[in-house]
């Protein structure tokens, strides 16, 4: 997975701080962040024109970043590649960086 820099800093962050993995991380942000907050991540914005016509809405893409790795088995993979399809995600990448960031800007849980 490849993760903006500043984001992968705010993880790494999150992942010492909670003596976790990238991959419970990850579990934990699917819990924590709904998926409406999921799919407004790359739902395009439409705008209109003075005459009411519709402009076309740029499919929102993956940023460039930091590569990681999340040690996940088969059915999470698999799991994750239905999440993608889903909600129309451009790349696992995309969708994991989405929702790690969604995750973390809610802030901490409070768990323990």
């Amino acid at each position: 997975m490849y993760l903006p820099p500043a984001l992968l800093a705010q993880v790494k962050d999150a992942v010492y701080q909670e003596r976790t993995t990238y991959a419970d991380l990850l579990i934990e942000a699917f819990e924590a962040v709904d998926d409406n907050q999921i799919a407004k991540e790359f739902t395009p914005e439409t705008t209109l024109t003075s005459s009411g016509m519709p402009r076309r809405a740029p499919r929102k893409r993956g940023e460039a970043g930091i590569q990681i790795q999340l040690r996940l088995d088969g059915l999470q993979v698999a799991w994750l590649d239905e999440k993608v399809t889903e909600f129309d995600a451009p790349s696992r990448s995309a969708l994991v960086s989405a929702v790690f960031k969604l995750h973390i800007q809610a802030g901490p849980t409070g768990g323990e």
